[in-house]
């Protein structure tokens, strides 16, 4: 024997056998050519095998056969070259089943210069075990976020759950709580059926249902079957491409499953079955199943989340789309009459404007102003609807923002503010006058916010200012001295149909579209709008355009 005939060995003797005897580690000792020469009880006990069932054979033995030439050339190396090795690699086990080990290898010499390798085994198939399964339950929302159907996540999902256990036979049941009904979105089993109709869906039904009834996960094996199911087969027979039957499937052996939850309510299961060894699950495994379960629980929860809210997005896009149909039709239907009227008012003012009488003149003006006024919220409710359906057209140019913009609006308005005794002026102090954007909207905005200004100024003055700021972005000021907006209001000033003053006892007119059709003309035009106002000092609104020219 090995160890006999090197008892006079100091360094065995003094180091290696003490070691040997006594570890709780597996301990091996190999020669150079591969052979076992020694082994202890630990080695024994981790592998299965009686020491003489080892000592004496190529320690290849205990190697996965596909992994045989590669640990023979790695052992060559290793004695040549090698001094210090540690790895972790698959292991078999004399019952053929496979473990993980984190073996040391160390080369020494004895007296005689002969050399051996030294080698412990740690069984870390555990702290894989959970590591694998820790990866596989980060995998599952990533599969979840690639894949671009259910079916396709439940395959993935699958395949990273055979890493973990055997899943020949699996399936994925789904609870509808509102229709009381069961659906199969994913089923796979080692019988090469081509779809999950070949399946007997009665017998699945009742694994199912006793699944959701239990709760909880379940791992039972042929006896427990046998009195929940009685005889009854899980799949149908099936044809082969000959015509005749491939026959039923045998009854199961072991069901493995796990309750999918939503929001604490059932929402289906997760099954793994299998039909030839009944004790092919174990506690482990069910342990795993559980935490896929939870993990595959909150993948449904949040697609069923998305679901509702891509619905109520639909639900919400299509009450837009009548809405703003509505309002387009409706505002055609009203400005139609409207500018009869105010073509007809016209008429009748060229006939009698001229008449002494003082109330015919203030009949006009009344009528006029009302049509007008009618008229500019029809514009507001149109360019609102349009810019909803995003149908309104913008085509950037450049253009001179003073000449073509600012001054002619300035002048129009100047007519309206003199009747208020309102001063209103323009300063230009921008040295580059162009910008490029859509002239049509932009005149929008700065209309508007003109109009406001003079219309919520009882006295005093209204400036225009057009500069450049530190960046050499295109700024346009409109400040005034009216009745200002309280701080707790302006969070709320560009909202649509928002106003400060609401009721049938406010004082100024005003529908609550003209500051939010603003807000949507300046993003429009790459621009943002900046307020500043106190209550009773007046406002100022600066509109700011990014693309300086």
């Amino acid at each position: 024997m090995f160890r006999d005939s090197f008892y006079e060995s100091k360094i065995l003797n003094s180091l290696i056998f003490p070691i040997l005897d006594s570890s709780e580690i597996g301990f091996s000792i190999v020669d150079g050519s591969g052979k076992i020469l020694e082994v202890n009880e630990a080695f024994c006990e981790l592998f299965g095998y009686e020491r003489s069932e080892v000592v004496g054979f190529d320690y290849s033995r205990v190697v996965m056969e596909e992994n045989q030439e590669y640990s023979k050339r790695n052992h060559e190396d290793f004695m040549e070259n090698g001094f210090y090795d540690k790895r972790e690699v698959l292991l078999r086990h004399k019952d053929g089943r496979f473990f993980f080990a984190q073996f040391i290898d160390i080369k020494f010499n004895d007296e005689k210069g002969n050399i051996y390798r030294a080698t412990t085994y740690t069984d870390v198939t555990e702290r894989k075990h959970n590591e694998l399964v820790h990866s596989v339950l980060l995998k599952i929302p990533q599969i979840a976020d690639v894949s671009e159907s259910m079916e396709t996540m439940f395959r993935n999902i699958h395949a990273s759950i055979e890493q973990l256990m055997p899943a020949f036979n699996f399936y994925i049941a789904l609870y509808d709580e509102e229709t009381d009904k069961l659906s199969y979105p994913y089923f796979s089993n080692e019988f090469d059926y081509e779809d999950s109709e070949m399946m007997n869906k009665g017998s699945y039904d009742l694994i199912t249902n006793y699944i959701l009834k239990n709760g909880k996960s379940v791992l039972f094996n042929d006896k427990k079957l046998e009195n929940i199911f009685g005889n009854n087969t899980l799949c149908s027979s099936a044809s082969q491409e000959d015509g005749t039957s491939k026959g039923q499937n045998p009854k199961p052996q072991a069901v493995l499953g796990a309750v999918l939850r939503i929001k604490d309510a059932p929402a289906g299961v997760i099954t793994l079955i299998d039909f030839n060894k009944s004790d092919v699950f174990n506690k482990c495994h069910q342990s795993t199943i559980e935490k896929v379960a939870e993990q595959l629980s909150l993948v449904l929860e949040r697609k069923k989340y998305e679901e509702q809210l891509i619905i109520s997005m639909e639900k919400a896009e299509e009450s837009n789309r009548i809405k703003s149909a509505f309002l387009t039709q409706m505002s055609h239907e009203i400005r139609t009459p409207i500018n009869t009227i105010l073509s007809f008012t016209w008429l009748l003012k060229e006939k009698f404007g001229d008449s002494s009488d003082s109330d015919a003149k203030d009949f006009f003006t009344i009528i006029e102003g009302g049509a007008k006024r009618l008229v500019r919220t029809i514009d507001l409710i149109l360019n609102m609807s349009q810019l909803q359906n995003e149908t309104i057209e913008v085509k950037p140019v450049e253009f001179d923002m003073a000449e073509n913009v600012l001054k002619p609006l300035v002048k129009e308005a100047g007519q309206i503010a003199s009747r208020k005794n309102i001063k209103i002026s323009f300063v230009n102090k921008a040295s580059s006058q162009k910008i490029i954007g859509d002239e049509v909207t932009i005149s929008q905005i700065f209309e508007q916010l003109i109009d406001n200004a003079i219309k919520y100024t009882p006295q005093g003055c209204v400036e225009i200012t057009q500069y450049l700021d530190n960046d050499s972005n295109m700024c346009v000021k409109v400040k005034d001295s009216g009745i200002g907006i309280s701080q707790e209001y302006l969070p709320q000033l560009f909202t649509m149909f928002s106003q400060e003053e609401m009721g049938y006892t406010r004082k100024y007119d005003g529908n609550g579209l003209g500051l939010a059709l603003v807000k949507r003309l300046a993003e429009l035009n790459k621009a943002r709008v900046k307020v500043e106002s106190e209550k009773g000092k007046g406002s100022s609104f600066t509109v700011i355009f990014n693309q300086a020219q």
